[in-house]
C-alpha cells in the first residue's frame, strides 16, 4: 500500500508555518539570504558602540568641567573651595532629577519612533520638556529665594555662605536651560543621533572654561569676578548649548 506522505520527491516545498522539522531542505531554503545570530549579535555590538561612545564623552566633558572648576576657583582661597563644593553638590542634585527625566524622554520616544508613530513621539517630547521646564522652575526658585537656609542646612560657615550665595544662585539658576538642553538631547538619542549632542557638548565646555578664565581672573582686561564670575561662566555656557540646539 502506497503512502504518498512518505515519498519526499512528491511532498514538495514545505509551509514554513510546519517547521523545520518537516522539510529541512525547505527551511534552509526559506533562511537564505537572513543574517545569522553571530551576524546579528556583530551588528548590535557595533549599534552599541557607535551609539555609546559619543555619551560617554558627552559625561566626561560634565565631569571634567567640574573638576577644572574646582582647580581654577581653588586659587581664591578656602572659603571659595568650600563654597565650590557645597554648590556642586546642590547643582548635582538637580541635574541627576533632571536627568531621570531625560531618561523617560528617551524610552517614550525611541519606542514611538521605533513603532513608526511620530506624532506619538512628540507628544512624548512635548510633555518631557514640560516636566523638565516645571521641575527646574521650582528648583531655581527655591535656590534664588533661600539659598542662605540651603547652604545652612548644610551646615556651611556664615563666612562661607556670604560668599557662595551669589555664585550658588547663578548655578542653580542656570538649571532652567540645562533642563532644555537635556530634554533636547534625549530626543536627539532617541533617534539615533548621539553625535550631535556631543559637538553641542563640546563646545559648551569650550564656552565655559573660556569664560571661566576671563572672568574668574579678569584676563585680558575683563572684571575680575571670582566666584560670580564662575557663575555667570555657567549660566551663559548652557545658554549657549539651547540656543545650538
Amino acid at each position: 500500500m502506497n503512502d504518498r506522505r512518505s515519498d519526499p520527491e512528491l511532498d514538495g516545498p514545505s509551509d514554513p508555518e510546519i517547521g523545520a522539522g518537516a522539510n529541512p531542505a525547505g527551511a534552509v531554503a526559506a533562511a537564505a539570504g537572513a543574517p545569522t545570530r553571530d551576524e546579528l549579535r556583530r551588528r548590535t555590538d557595533r549599534d552599541i558602540l557607535r551609539l555609546a561612545w559619543p555619551a560617554i564623552v558627552s559625561q566626561v566633558l560634565a565631569s571634567a568641567v567640574s573638576l577644572i572648576d574646582i582647580g581654577m576657583l581653588g586659587r581664591l582661597g578656602t572659603d571659595a573651595l568650600a563654597a565650590v563644593g557645597y554648590t556642586s553638590q546642590s547643582f548635582q542634585l538637580a541635574q541627576a532629577a533632571l536627568r531621570a527625566l531625560s531618561v523617560a524622554c528617551v524610552a517614550l520616544m525611541a519606542r514611538a519612533l521605533g513603532a513608526g508613530e511620530p506624532e506619538r513621539a512628540r507628544g512624548a517630547f512635548a510633555a518631557s520638556l514640560v516636566l523638565a521646564l516645571g521641575s527646574a522652575v521650582a528648583i531655581c526658585v527655591v535656590s534664588i529665594v533661600f539659598p542662605a537656609f540651603l547652604l545652612g542646612a548644610l551646615n556651611a560657615d556664615p563666612a562661607v555662605i556670604e560668599r557662595a550665595v551669589p555664585y550658588f544662585r547663578l548655578t542653580l539658576g542656570s538649571t532652567l536651560f540645562l533642563a532644555v538642553t537635556l530634554t533636547i538631547e534625549s530626543a536627539f538619542r532617541s533617534a539615533r543621533n548621539t553625535t550631535t549632542p556631543l559637538l553641542i557638548a563640546g563646545v559648551v565646555t569650550a564656552v565655559k572654561l573660556g569664560l571661566n578664565w576671563l572672568l574668574i581672573f579678569g584676563t585680558f582686561g575683563f572684571p575680575r569676578l571670582d566666584l560670580i564670575g564662575a557663575g555667570i561662566a555657567t549660566v551663559l555656557s548652557q545658554l549657549v548649548g539651547v540656543l545650538l540646539f
